[in-house]
């Protein structure tokens, strides 16, 4: 399964790259886990994908990237994902 991933600017200043998503937990549901990340890591790193000069402004938005995950036939995606996005503020 893929999912496109976008991240917003939802600050009152401007956020400088390197922005990276951690996806730090799926949820399980009462059957187990039903999604896993296809990588070996749940890191997304958004090099390039903010705007000019690796800049997302005020209210901006990133370009898209892909989320691969790995879904179990019997339940499809039935959990809830948990990111951390580490960047910078000047």
């Amino acid at each position: 399964m893929t999912i496109p991933l976008q991240v917003r600017n939802v600050s009152d200043d401007p956020i400088h790259g390197p922005l990276t998503v951690h996806i730090v937990g799926i949820s399980e549901t009462p059957a187990g886990a039903s999604a896993r990340t296809e990588r070996n890591t749940g890191e997304m790193r958004f090099a390039g994908k903010l705007a000019t000069d690796d800049v997302l402004l005020p209210l901006g938005i990133s370009e898209t990237m892909e989320l691969k995950l790995r879904v179990a036939e019997a339940t499809g995606l039935d959990a809830g994902l948990n990111f951390r996005v580490v960047a910078q503020m000047r």
